[in-house]
């Protein structure tokens, strides 16, 4: 060990001493004339306060030296020890416990109409793998009539809860066709307006696609939903620029995959 000069040479372990006891409050990993940089700690104006614990190391030995001394000292922010490190060090942030404050901003996140715009675009035409398909299948073929019960019972949501929520579909709207019904921003089309309908929902299919409506759509539509799926499972969303809907297999040139984009501006 040594104390900090300028003539560092590869990756290095260094140290932060405190001035009371001599025991060490942050370790870290560094090049050059990283530990004398801004940190998430106070550095030492001492320059004899900053130890170099190894240097002229690899990126690899840095980071795994690095982990075992915070793992031999611990820290503070966990219980385990006496480094004020919020992470368990090796340019990750595994172990960091996040402040009230990142855990409230994370909560309140909100997706911009132009990112949600590029995650539907990214996610457009994305398919699961084989395997990934049969790990999903396994998952709810070993699923019990409990899981499914109770996930709610007993429990109310926070005023805080409500009102978010209240925020979120506040600007959204009831319409309906004289047949079917759907919350949209903005009117689904001329046929469309606004308003619950008066009666009882039941899923009807025409071997294609599924719809709900009180009555029934037409005569090639039949009560129920199409066999072979969970619910919508298995369908995928079409539009053919007025419209969103739900098929099974490409419904045709008329229709393109994913769903009209809609803005909250309009």
């Amino acid at each position: 060990m040594t104390i900090y000069n300028k003539s560092l040479h590869g990756y290095y372990i260094y140290a932060y001493i405190r001035k009371s006891n001599g025991t060490p409050y942050y370790i870290g990993k560094g090049k050059g004339n990283r530990c004398i940089k801004a940190h998430v700690v106070t550095v030492p104006k001492d320059r004899s306060k900053i130890i170099i614990m190894e240097q002229n190391l690899t990126d690899l030995g840095a980071c795994a030296l690095e982990r075992r001394l915070i793992r031999w000292y611990g820290r503070k922010d966990n219980g385990t020890g006496i480094l004020r490190n919020q992470t368990d060090g090796g340019d990750g942030t595994s172990g960091r416990k996040l402040s009230d404050a990142e855990l409230e901003k994370l909560r309140n996140r909100r997706h911009t109409i132009q990112s949600r715009q590029k995650i539907r675009e990214s996610n457009t035409g994305k398919l699961h793998t084989v395997e990934t398909r049969a790990k999903l299948s396994v998952i709810a073929k070993n699923r019990t009539a409990d899981h499914f019960k109770g996930g709610f019972k007993g429990r109310n949501h926070t005023q805080e809860t409500k009102d978010r929520l209240h925020k979120l579909t506040s600007s959204k709207q009831w319409y309906n066709n004289g047949t079917t019904e759907t919350m949209a921003y903005i009117s689904p089309g001329p046929d469309w307006s606004r308003g619950r309908l008066q009666g009882i929902m039941m899923w009807w299919n025409n071997g294609q696609l599924v719809k709900r409506s009180i009555s029934q759509p037409g005569p090639e539509w039949v009560v129920g939903r199409l066999r072979g799926t969970r619910g919508t499972t298995g369908m995928r969303c079409y539009n053919n620029g007025i419209d969103n809907k739900l098929f099974l297999n490409d419904p045709g040139q008329d229709w393109e995959l994913g769903k009209i984009p809609v803005s909250r501006d309009n």
